[in-house]
């Protein structure tokens, strides 16, 4: 579960570094702003249900991580066909192997 654990830190950074990134790329306070800085929210959230997914045993907090990581997924790869960027196919790495180790028993 080693590298679940470097997954969830990663997707965690992705979320942290997309947050500090929304105040460099939109200096005052807009729709577009709130919109990009939304997007770090559900990484970081996503990370963090990860963390509850891999300290906890529990059927609904499994399924509920599995349903999340998936729907991530889905979205990274449809944003990998649209936006060509290294950080995009990153993300969806860290996706899809958050996906693939939230779905493996746990040990």
């Amino acid at each position: 579960m080693e590298i679940y654990k470097i997954a969830i830190w990663a997707i965690l950074f992705l979320g942290f570094g997309h947050s500090v990134f929304a105040f460099k790329k939109y200096k005052q306070v807009s729709a577009e702003a709130l919109w990009f800085f939304s997007a770090s929210l559900g990484l970081i959230f996503n990370g963090f249900l990860n963390y509850i997914n891999l300290n906890v045993s529990n059927t609904l907090i499994s399924n509920l991580t599995i349903g999340a990581n998936a729907f991530q997924t889905i979205f990274f790869i449809v944003l990998a066909l649209y936006i060509r960027k290294t950080t995009i196919f990153g993300a969806l790495i860290i996706s899809i192997i958050l996906l693939v180790l939230s779905v493996i028993p746990k040990m």
